[in-house]
């Protein structure tokens, strides 16, 4: 966040729609307060979706190219796969927001914020919500199942 917002450029950053997207935005909010976010319109909709549900996804706008432009530093929020059409841009400077430690060689420099949990994070997220289902991404999910076999709890990988 800090990079971003020292940067003293516009940056546009690639953020998956959900999670990575809704917690930039309130991190930026929150810690650079005085720098526009603006927000892709394939993010928006998560972003409402969220926030109707009490979640706190900080101040953003939806991304207009006139008002975006006029700025002289900002921040951009876009899909993964929108981001390499800015690459290369002497305009803007891109980030990638990932967990990962490898580098995105395209981007002007990475911004490094992990959603991941580990095994004991995710039982505790699982005790106190109670869920009937869990839905897995990046991974099978097969620990997940045997784990919640008998609970009654259904374990879904999404592909």
């Amino acid at each position: 966040i800090k990079k971003i917002s020292e940067s003293g450029v516009k940056v546009v950053a690639g953020a998956y729609r959900t999670g990575k997207a809704q917690r930039l935005s309130y991190l930026m909010s929150k810690h650079a307060p005085r720098i526009p976010v603006y927000v892709h319109r394939d993010i928006v909709p998560v972003h409402r979706l969220y926030e109707k549900n009490g979640v706190n996804t900080g101040n953003w706008q939806p991304y207009s190219k006139q008002q975006f432009q006029k700025e002289k530093t900002a921040l951009y929020i876009v899909p993964p796969q929108t981001l390499p059409s800015f690459y290369g841009s002497r305009e803007v400077a891109t980030t990638f927001i990932t967990g990962w430690k490898h580098w995105h060689k395209q981007c002007t420099f990475v911004t490094n914020i992990s959603d991941h949990a580990d095994w004991n994070g995710l039982l505790k997220m699982v005790s106190e919500t109670r869920p009937s289902v869990i839905y897995t991404m990046h991974g099978s999910g097969k620990h997940f199942q045997t784990h919640y076999f008998a609970s009654g709890i259904d374990v879904f990988e999404i592909q």
